[in-house]
């Protein structure tokens, strides 16, 4: 297992091709989805260019950037994903980076989350140079938006997502600069 990452109750490690049914199964849960997808679950289609995409920006960075499958240290159990990568709007800008994260539901409310984005900010200021992290979630997802909070990231703005189904499509952005993470470290 290539590692990328340790935290206390977490390793991450790179995705391989075969982790596309890991995809699929974290997917397939109505609620995993409910604010990226109304609960519908990933189709084939989508979840063949999940993987293809994450291949390629991880190949693309040699692993610096992307996503990495995250497994729980204790039992090795699959616990979902956590991204930190160049902003979808400036995807060549590796200075100000999108944080990002989708766990299996046995998963939430225990602090993962929190843990593993705060190493994955502090990787982006101390190693990565990066001047800014973001990271965005459906404005209902109070759950997501207080794992952002507790990161130290803070509400910037809201706005419509396209990509989002429901009609109710608004998400809210969070962010943190490198000047202020280093007041609060």
């Amino acid at each position: 297992m290539e590692i990328f990452l340790k935290t206390e109750r977490v390793i991450l490690r790179y995705f391989k091709p075969e982790d596309k049914e890991l995809l699929r199964d974290l997917d397939s849960d109505p609620e995993v989805m409910r604010f990226l997808s109304n609960g519908n679950p990933s189709d084939e289609k989508e979840v063949t260019r999940a993987i293809t995409v994450i291949m390629e920006l991880n190949d693309k960075t040699d692993g610096k950037y992307g996503y990495w499958i995250a497994l729980e240290k204790q039992t090795n159990n699959f616990m979902g994903w956590f991204q930190l990568r160049p902003l979808k709007t400036d995807p060549e800008n590796y200075e100000k980076l999108e944080l990002g994260y989708r766990l299996k539901r046995e998963f939430w409310g225990r602090g993962y989350a929190t843990e593993v984005s705060k190493a994955l900010i502090d990787r982006a200021f101390k190693v990565l140079g990066s001047t800014e992290v973001w990271a965005l979630t459906h404005h209902k997802n109070l759950g997501s938006r207080k794992v952002m909070e507790k990161c130290g990231l803070s509400y910037k703005y809201e706005e419509p997502y396209e990509p989002y189904p429901d009609p109710d499509n608004l998400v809210v952005y969070y962010a943190l600069s490198k000047a202020q993470w280093s007041q609060k470290t």
